[in-house]
């Protein structure tokens, strides 16, 4: 899978000027949306998502008091997509893939994670203006701790040696204490698993306080190949679940990928899902699990055809189901799923046994994608995005559509990046970040 996010052509041309890397405040624009009860956060046509109906790129935190994403900005004459930090409270905006000294990053942000109470932020880019001798010239994952103002690179081997192929990917544990992240460097010189494919990316997690580095994605010994996306980390940083090709456990099907749940504390590892389908090109990505470790969510494909589909796992019962309650059957099944903190909602895209309900009662979701969202507790279908009056799409007729949507932590708040208009003071047809409350 392409990690990279596709940005939308519309918004190059949308841009903020930031004149230093210090709070900027903004101007009044956040609009609510009238009848669909929609806010804009972002500035106009500044904001980016993950691509296609996978989740963006957009995190907030535990008491709703800051949102971070990835916005489009001008610095130093070039555009260059940075990660920002709204304090929502305030309205104001601050920049934080910086550098110690308040440098923005030369090179574009495509990847960000968020601490739950906002203070640290993960993010990966190939900038190398952020740290002291960064010259390996390819993307790496640093930490910003907003509160002490530090930049610190994290994708590092043994002693903080510089990686040769860097990392990319992070995801940040929600108490902020330690990142995952993938790259191609064997750090630990380990031989590949065995009954597997070859292997070339290898899943680490890093303890960001003191260091200490250890590869998450082993068995036995052996390295396993872990997808981009195909992974998430506990609140504590002590789970880790990942996708993987390898052939890990005894009852893991050769040569078709498998989802595990490795403890980095006991080294015990887990085979969370037997094959799906008889199919040996089936694919598992954007793996979304609550902090608590309850419940997780992927996307898996047979890749030998369109058919895609999210499914939910209670990883203590063991008990997995499609987010949707129905089968694989068409190409418009469910995906992009993606679990709050809390783990009570499950937010996805499309879904075959509902999308007829949903465009007959006029709640399709902005872009034309159909959004969901799913109560853990019950299965129950609690809601569909509404979208924008008809009017307002059709300003926008060439728009891309969604982005991605996903939830604040505590489930009460959908985020949404999207080209259409959701307010009526949105007219540039570009991308922008949007909230709406859990109804």
């Amino acid at each position: 899978m392409n990690r990279r996010h596709l940005y939308f052509v519309s918004a190059l041309f949308a841009s903020a000027t930031l004149a230093s890397a210090a709070a900027v405040p903004l101007a009044p624009s956040s609009t609510a949306g009238a009848s669909t009860g929609w806010q804009r956060l972002s500035r106009a046509g500044t904001a980016f998502g993950g691509s296609g109906d996978a989740p963006g790129d957009v995190h907030m935190s535990t008491d709703r008091r800051y949102v971070a994403f990835i916005e489009l900005m001008t610095i130093g004459g070039s555009k260059v997509a940075e990660v920002v930090r709204k304090n929502l409270t305030t309205g104001k905006e601050s920049l934080v893939s910086v550098s110690a000294t308040g440098s923005a990053a030369k090179s574009d942000v495509t990847a960000m994670d968020m601490s739950d109470d906002g203070r640290y932020i993960a993010f990966e880019t190939a900038a190398d203006n952020l740290v002291p001798r960064d010259t390996n010239r390819v993307a790496d994952v640093f930490v910003r701790d907003v509160l002490k103002g530090t930049t610190k690179r994290v994708s590092v081997g043994l002693r903080g040696a510089q990686l040769v192929t860097g990392g990319s990917d992070p995801r940040i544990s929600g108490d902020g204490s330690t990142v995952a992240f993938l790259s191609a460097d064997d750090v630990f010189r380990l031989p590949e698993v065995v009954n597997g494919s070859q292997s070339s990316t290898h899943l680490y997690a890093i303890t960001v306080r003191t260091g200490h580095l250890d590869v998450v994605s082993t068995a036995g010994g052996h390295l396993a190949d872990v997808v981009s996306k195909g992974f998430a980390i506990s609140r504590n940083g002590r789970l880790v679940a990942f996708a993987s090709n390898g052939r890990l456990t005894s009852a893991a099907a050769s040569h078709s990928y498998d989802v595990y749940l490795k403890d980095r504390v006991s080294g015990s590892l887990a085979m969370v899902t037997g094959k799906l389908s008889t199919a040996t090109t089936e694919q598992y990505a954007d793996l979304s699990m609550d902090g608590s470790a309850t419940w997780l969510v992927f996307d898996y494909s047979d890749l030998s055809s369109p058919q895609t589909q999210s499914y939910l796992v209670n990883l203590k019962s063991g008990a997995i189901q499609p987010v949707d309650g129905s089968p694989v059957t068409t190409a418009d099944d469910a995906k992009g799923a993606a679990i709050n903190r809390a783990g009570t909602y499950v937010i996805y895209s499309g879904g075959g046994s509902h999308a007829a309900t949903d465009i007959a009662n006029g709640a399709t979701a902005p872009g034309g994608s159909t959004w969901h969202l799913r109560r853990t507790s019950d299965g129950s279908i609690v809601d569909v995005l509404a979208a924008a009056p008809s009017a307002q799409a059709n300003q926008c007729p060439n728009s891309g559509g969604a982005l991605g949507a996903t939830l604040s932590p505590d489930g009460s708040r959908v985020l949404v990046i999207t080209s259409q208009p959701l307010v009526s003071s949105d007219t540039d047809c570009a991308s922008d970040l949007y909230e709406a409350p859990v109804s």
